[in-house]
């Protein structure tokens, strides 16, 4: 994930001067969004943003964070909205999806119901519309709202938070690179529980960026790696693990799955490489063993 977000960056088309904007931001301090302990160590600093870790849980998020008011207005043009961009994203994150798409299939040959949160622009929407699901999606950013109506798909101008989502109704949610963004992410794991039906699963795709940026500080070099401040939160597969338990779950397994596919030769390369090694090692060991820094898919099942 690390390297789709140059990408990602590069596609929004971020000026200089919004990025000087960004430290203007009203801020507030938060405690553990986890386990709630007020006791900490700093992780780094970036763009004038501190991502700290828990000392009792080990959740990395950042500290004092945007205001939920700023952040909601400046996703508005979070996202790219140049056509070109667009189908540029889309092939960046089309490995995953086919990989998704045949893994939910898998699961329920006959299609089901699935919800989206964070669904942009609606392309995986339109990949299991085309398998037969039936399908919703959440999003906040407007443009891409109206984007999806056009293409006739039913998407809600909300967060997860504010939704209105049906109980014990879908057969299966899913948030690609969403999780690390919200400001109640135990909370919103809640609510999206509630919402499934015995049986569903919920699908989350997280960056895992800590231990590169670690890494990284001890040779002595300075990253934007966390994209402060709009990823909140980092998770290692260990907390991740238990914050979907803490969110009702009762089965969750986290895999090293497709690559994205970022558009430059260099980081596509490592992209793809760090997938493979990751999968590699991850069946070699008989899922004991996930590798560091590398982005990570969970996978949990509401049993009742």
């Amino acid at each position: 994930m690390r390297v789709i977000q140059g990408n990602q960056r590069a596609l929004r088309g971020q000026s200089r001067e919004r990025d000087g904007l960004l430290k203007q931001a009203e801020t507030i301090a938060v405690t553990c969004s986890l386990c709630g302990a007020d006791d900490y160590a700093v992780v780094d600093v970036q763009r004038g943003y501190r991502m700290v870790q828990c000392r009792h849980c080990r959740l990395v998020y950042l500290n004092p964070r945007p205001t939920p008011q700023w952040l909601m207005c400046s996703y508005q043009d979070y996202l790219p909205n140049d056509p070109d961009d667009v189908a540029n994203w889309n092939r960046v994150m089309a490995g995953l999806y086919r990989a998704t798409r045949r893994r939910l299939i898998q699961r329920c040959p006959s299609g089901g119901r699935l919800l989206d949160v964070g669904c942009a622009y609606g392309c995986f929407l339109d990949i299991m519309r085309g398998a037969g699901w039936q399908v919703a999606g959440i999003e906040i950013c407007e443009p891409a709202v109206a984007a999806c109506h056009r293409k006739g798909l039913e998407v809600q101008t909300a967060t997860l938070a504010t939704a209105d989502l049906p109980l014990v109704h879908y057969d299966v949610v899913t948030m690609f690179y969403v999780l690390e963004h919200l400001t109640d992410p135990l909370g919103g794991l809640r609510k999206i529980h509630a919402s499934l039906k015995a049986g569903g699963l919920c699908l989350v795709r997280v960056p895992d960026t800590t231990p590169i940026v670690k890494a990284l500080t001890r040779l002595g070099c300075r990253t934007e790696l966390y994209d402060p401040p709009y990823h909140l939160f980092d998770y290692s597969p260990s907390v991740l693990t238990r914050m979907l338990r803490e969110a009702g779950f009762e089965t969750v397994w986290i895999e090293i799955d497709a690559a994205t596919r970022p558009l430059p030769w260099g980081p596509r390369l490592i992209s793809f490489a760090s997938s493979w090694v990751g999968r590699l090692l991850h069946r070699l060991s008989k899922g004991r063993l996930l590798l560091r820094g590398v982005s990570k898919t969970a996978i949990a099942e509401k049993r009742k």
